[in-house]
C-alpha cells in the first residue's frame, strides 16, 4: 500500500510540473454553431491540449473561426477570459488538437496588447 501511495505521489508531482491549468474552450463556427469543452494548458507558452471534436467539424470539414479560452482565477469566482487561440495541430483520428494563443485578452474578452497575467 505504501508503494502505491509513493508511486501516486511521485506521478502527481511530475504531472504538476507540466500541467499548468485547466481551461474552458468556447468555439464558434462559420455557420453559427458553437461548442464548449475543456482543455489543459501544458506548456509555459500557453499551448493547450484538447479534443478535436470541440474545434473541428468532421462532417463539413472545417475548423472553428473564433476560439476563446476561459480560466477560473479563484475557485468561487466566475470564469474569466484568457486569450483567443488558433489551431496549431489537429489529429481527427486520435481526437486531439493543440491550440496556441495568438491574441491576449482581459477578463472581459477585450483584446489587449500586453501579455495576459495568466
Amino acid at each position: 500500500m505504501k508503494l502505491i501511495f509513493m508511486l501516486f505521489l511521485s506521478l502527481s508531482l511530475y504531472a504538476s510540473s507540466f500541467i499548468h491549468s485547466n481551461v474552458l474552450i468556447e468555439a464558434l463556427f462559420p455557420d453559427g454553431e458553437s461548442r464548449t469543452g475543456m482543455g489543459v494548458i501544458f506548456d509555459k507558452n500557453g499551448a493547450i491540449l484538447t479534443s478535436s471534436k470541440i474545434i473541428y467539424n468532421n462532417i463539413q470539414d472545417y475548423s472553428a473561426q473564433d476560439i476563446t479560452i476561459k480560466i477560473q482565477d479563484i475557485r468561487e469566482q466566475p470564469l474569466v477570459c484568457f486569450a483567443k487561440v488558433k489551431v496549431k495541430a489537429i489529429d481527427t483520428d486520435k481526437n486531439l488538437a493543440i491550440l496556441i494563443p495568438y491574441r491576449n485578452s482581459d477578463i472581459f474578452c477585450n483584446t489587449i496588447m500586453s501579455k495576459s497575467r495568466y
